[in-house]
């Protein structure tokens, strides 16, 4: 490895496989010369398609090497659904998977890099564990969510920031030193399944959260929140405990270096509904992936978890069909939005 080479990890399922390509691309678009990336795959079944995809890059951009380690068959006794599924798990097993590397870029596959990233990897992490962007759900005085959190795992409400595990700058090396994972992998099998929200999320929270340092918002700017910071009351919108002032937020939603399409995914059936959107939709059109579907549209999966999973796949026949044709996908959105108007839940 040469003095510029960066150690980055992403977790991927058959599901996001071609975000997978889509992150991929974006981060050597926009890498500077002579930046070279060591990728690492926590694999849960990415298409061998895109794994060639991918493979194929290096012959516009030769400056990366990637790796697929295949986790599939781990973490099958622990709960996850369609939002969190099994693949949320693996980032907590990076520091034994790579005990070579000292540190690491994680980062979420659903994910779009605008800028070259290496303001990133010069964050101090002495004594640190991980550097990671602030989740909002701590900025509020009151969230379900993190009251839960606190009450299973026994943390006091003392305004510690709730950090965000799509992204994080990891020290795998002290975190080897500490024997992190060991203590996150007892603390995830100490509390009822029912008792995790976020489950990768709490259990980095709950063990690391003392030693994380908080990293400027722009490495993890979440498109779902881009009207409520540019437009909305910052106050009221983000909350009182915030960690970043609402000039940082606006300068990182304005000019990110890494968007997040955390909880509302890239819609082609829609289109993109902010400028963060539009930045996905942008270089999603540029790359080798333009004429696949990046992210099952929600009302398909809507419909399919009503009825059953083979009328999703049969749903998503003429998305397939159409990618080429945007206002066709558009009126097949509108047309499968009066539907589920007329499909009962499963009882």
């Amino acid at each position: 490895m040469t003095e510029h080479t960066f150690s980055i990890a992403f977790s991927a399922d058959e599901n996001f496989s071609v975000p997978l390509g889509v992150a991929v691309y974006s981060l050597l678009l926009h890498a500077e010369e002579g930046r070279h990336f060591d990728i690492h795959v926590l694999d849960g079944g990415v298409t061998a398609k895109v794994k060639r995809m991918i493979e194929d890059l290096k012959e516009q951009y030769p400056s990366f090497s990637i790796s697929y380690w295949d986790l599939k068959n781990q973490f099958k006794d622990l709960p996850s659904d369609y939002r969190f599924t099994t693949a949320t798990y693996y980032r907590l097993k990076l520091a034994s998977l790579l005990p070579h590397v000292k540190t690491i870029f994680y980062i979420d596959a659903d994910i779009l890099v605008c800028k070259d990233l290496g303001d990133l990897y010069s964050i101090d992490l002495e004594n640190y564990y991980a550097a990671a962007t602030q989740d909002f759900s701590s900025a509020q005085l009151e969230h379900e969510g993190l009251r839960a959190y606190r009450k299973a795992f026994g943390i006091p409400d003392d305004g510690r920031p709730y950090f965000c595990a799509g992204q994080m700058l990891l020290n795998l090396e002290l975190m080897r030193r500490d024997k992190i994972e060991e203590k996150m992998m007892q603390t995830l099998y100490s509390v009822p399944p029912e008792a995790l929200g976020a489950p990768d999320q709490d259990v980095i929270n709950c063990v690391m959260g003392e030693k994380i340092r908080p990293m400027s918002y722009r490495f993890g700017s979440i498109a779902i929140f881009e009207d409520r910071i540019l437009h909305g009351e910052y106050l009221h919108e983000i909350g009182p405990r915030c960690i970043y002032t609402e000039e940082e937020l606006k300068e990182a939603t304005l000019d990110p270096s890494i968007i997040h399409y955390a909880t509302a995914k890239p819609n082609i059936l829609i289109g993109p509904r902010n400028m963060q959107e539009a930045k996905f939709f942008d270089i999603w059109q540029q790359s080798p992936w333009k004429r696949m579907v990046p992210y099952e549209p929600f009302k398909i999966k809507e419909l399919a978890t009503r009825t059953n999973p083979f009328v999703g796949k049969m749903l998503m026949f003429f998305p397939r069909l159409a990618i080429r044709c945007p206002r066709l996908l558009k009126a097949y959105g509108k047309l499968l939005s009066a539907g589920t108007r007329f499909v009962r839940p499963k009882p």
